[in-house]
C-alpha cells in the first residue's frame, strides 16, 4: 500500500464544492483568459483543423487541465506525483509560435480553479492553484476566498 503524498490540507478540502472556473497560466498554448464553468451543464470541446484533424488550438489541454484540477485517477497523484503533467507545460514548437520570436518553453506552470457551491457561489468559494513543474512532481495549494 502507498502512502499518499504530505499535505497540510486534510483531504477532502473542496467537499461539495463543484468547479465554476478554470485559468492556466503557460499551459500548452491557452491563453491565460479565466473561462467559466457551468456546473451541471453539458460542455463541448471540439475543433476540427484544415486537413479534416486537430486543429491544435488547446483543446485536449484544457480537458487535461480540468482533470487534473478534480484529482482524476487517472494522474495517479497518489504515487508518481503527477510527474507525466509537466507535459502540457507551453513549448514553442507544439504552440506553433514562430522561431524568429525567440520563445522558449517553460519549466513550470500553474492552473487555477475555483470551486464554490452550487446553491450559494459567493458563499464559500475555494481557489486551488496547481503548480506543474518539469522537476518536480505537482503541488498544489487550496485557499478559501479572500474578503477583501
Amino acid at each position: 500500500m502507498t502512502t499518499p503524498p504530505a499535505s497540510d490540507l486534510p483531504r477532502g478540502t473542496v467537499g461539495d464544492r463543484q468547479l465554476v472556473a478554470v485559468q492556466t497560466f503557460d499551459i500548452a498554448r491557452l491563453t491565460s483568459h479565466a473561462v467559466p464553468i457551468v456546473p451541471e451543464t453539458f460542455i463541448a470541446v471540439s475543433g476540427l483543423g484544415p486537413k479534416e484533424d486537430s486543429n491544435g488550438s488547446g483543446k485536449t489541454s484544457f480537458l487535461i487541465a480540468v482533470s487534473l484540477l478534480l484529482a482524476d485517477p487517472q494522474w495517479r497523484l497518489d504515487t508518481n506525483g503527477g510527474r507525466p503533467a509537466s507535459g502540457i507545460l507551453f513549448h514553442p514548437d507544439a504552440a506553433g509560435v514562430d522561431q524568429t520570436h525567440r520563445a522558449s518553453p517553460v519549466d513550470h506552470g500553474y492552473i487555477v480553479g475555483v470551486f464554490a457551491h452550487p446553491a450559494h457561489p459567493s458563499a464559500d468559494p475555494l481557489t486551488v492553484w496547481i503548480r506543474i513543474a518539469t522537476t518536480a512532481p505537482l503541488d498544489y495549494v487550496a485557499a478559501p476566498r479572500l474578503k477583501v
